[in-house]
């Protein structure tokens, strides 16, 4: 070994020319002498042998001394957010620039509106190897209205420098409690008289904040209701969106009739406001037209033997408010094995009723 100030080289035999044979292992120990300098050494191991890519050199490092913790930051303003509200996750960086593990046994800040989840213990340390980084989290959760300060303490195993009480780590913590405001334009969107199948105008409703801080609309979609699936909404962006202080959003409501009669839904608006941060605006109209609805809609005849008739029925039915008129009706593609008795076209279903078409199945060969 190379350093024979600071590292011990002990091999297993006192004498270290041995002869190997195939298939068989040799130890040695290094044990590590530091003194008391703390520093960062480093030296090799040098193997000769009769191995054609003799010597065989084992870098060897060690670190000596305390550990030492640095954080990145000794004062920090975090975001605004709503007073009750949970601000967004910030990772703060802990660097132990010393030469052993550091132990962070507590983290703690002095007044709650600054969280740290899963924080440190005695008990449950978070270790940090020498010329590591690790992070915690801190989360700004305001109490009040206005601006929110308090101090957070790092404390763990580094010891105290020379004259001083302790080697905890302090941070200077400040945030703005904000209250937005949330509201809508309407409570109420009414799309009239519509025909099915058609699409009617659209309708608008303004997503507002006239508070003095941002909000996130989590939220803008269509609810419950007696028609919903025939209503739509979007925005300009898709939610989780931003909705900044003084400011407004259009969401835009349309409506494509799928059924007949009172449609009625809920369009919902979710903020992340404990308070007066969703909204619900109520929609309807009233659609007419015909609706024709086929069951099944496929016919399986299964096996059937050779120019024997199976017979199936398929019923049209007209769910709507309307007559439904058959404009053409036909069997395609042309084929001697199906034969259907199909109503002439220019029929007409009264809203409720229905007809019955007889398909059959005529086999003229195996296949």
């Amino acid at each position: 070994i190379g350093d024979t100030t600071h590292f011990v080289l002990t091999p297993a035999v006192p004498d270290p020319k041995i002869t190997m044979s195939p298939g068989s292992t040799y130890s040695f120990e290094v044990k590590f002498v530091p003194g008391m300098t703390a520093g960062d050494y480093s030296t090799e191991i040098t193997i000769t042998s009769t191995d054609p890519d003799s010597p065989l050199v084992i870098p060897v490092r060690a670190l000596a001394g305390p550990p030492q913790a640095k954080v990145a930051y000794s004062s920090l303003l975090l975001p605004d957010v709503p007073t009750g509200s949970m601000g967004m996750p910030m990772d703060i960086n802990i660097t132990n620039e010393g030469n052993s593990d550091l132990q962070v046994t507590s983290i703690t800040a002095d007044k709650t509106d600054f969280v740290i989840p899963n924080a440190p213990s005695a008990m449950s340390p978070l270790t940090i190897a020498a010329r590591d980084t690790k992070s915690f989290q801190l989360i700004f959760t305001p109490q009040q209205d206005g601006l929110r300060t308090g101090t957070l303490t790092i404390k763990t195993n580094e010891p105290a420098p020379m004259g001083m009480p302790s080697s905890d780590k302090l941070v200077a913590l400040a945030g703005n409690g904000t209250k937005p405001k949330f509201h809508v334009s309407v409570t109420s969107l009414d799309f009239g008289a519509v025909e099915i199948g058609q699409p009617s105008p659209t309708k608008t409703v303004d997503l507002i904040n006239d508070g003095d801080g941002d909000l996130t609309v989590k939220e803008v979609a269509i609810a419950m209701g007696m028609g919903a699936e025939s209503f739509s909404v979007s925005t300009p962006d898709a939610p989780p969106f931003l909705l900044r202080a003084g400011t407004s959003v259009t969401a835009t409501v349309s409506l494509k009739p799928k059924t007949a009669g009172m449609l009625t839904a809920t369009l919902r608006v979710v903020t992340d406001l404990v308070t007066g941060g969703s909204a619900t605006i109520d929609l309807k109209a009233s659609a007419s037209g015909a609706v024709g609805q086929l069951n099944p809609t496929m016919l399986s005849f299964g096996d059937a033997k050779v120019k024997q008739k199976v017979s199936k029925t398929v019923t049209l039915t007209n769910n709507g408010n309307k007559d439904l008129t058959i404009l053409k009706s036909s069997l395609s593609p042309m084929v001697g094995v199906f034969a259907a008795m199909l109503p002439p076209n220019g029929t007409k279903i009264a809203a409720g009723k229905s007809v019955t078409i007889t398909v059959d199945c005529i086999p003229a060969m195996v296949g």
